[in-house]
């Protein structure tokens, strides 16, 4: 199967927000930029509470940011989705206080399982991080599900 085709559905665009608040407490300030299809582009600055004992930024701050943004290429085709595996590179550090550019992008998009590539850049363009998520593809996103309807409530499009 190919990923689906055509304009993404409103409803599916706003919900893609809830992804980001209910994360918030892992993911900081990050926010999406860019939705469309197969490609999403969210900022991030490294928040100070991120640091792990050697003052950097704490991996697993990374890595969450990564799965969140991982998943937004299922969710940009309108399925709910759980992380099957992630492959994180770290390429360079990351200091605190630091803003990210998470690019993700679709590789696979099949009946059952999405690929997704995530690229993590600082604002000199330099890459830091580098993933590929596999996605298990568990469910339509349907306008009457929960988190869709508290969505249009919260942010009204």
């Amino acid at each position: 199967m190919t990923a689906p085709e055509g304009p993404m559905k409103d409803y599916v665009r706003t919900s893609l927000r809830m992804l980001y608040e209910c994360n918030r407490a892992f993911i900081n300030d990050m926010n999406p930029e860019v939705i469309e299809p197969g490609f999403t582009r969210s900022t991030v600055t490294v928040p100070e509470n991120a640091t792990n004992t050697g003052g950097g930024t704490f991996g697993g701050f990374l890595m969450a940011i990564i799965d969140v943004v991982g998943s937004t290429i299922t969710w940009s085709y309108g399925k709910h989705a759980v992380t099957q595996c992630a492959n994180v590179n770290f390429v360079r550090g990351v200091a605190i206080g630091e803003k990210l550019v998470l690019e993700a992008s679709n590789v696979h998009f099949g009946r059952s399982s999405c690929v997704a590539e995530v690229v993590v850049k600082n604002e000199a363009g330099k890459v830091c991080l580098t993933a590929t998520c596999t996605m298990h593809n568990v469910a339509d996103i349907k306008s009457d599900d929960p988190i869709v309807k508290e969505a249009l409530e919260l942010f009204g499009e």
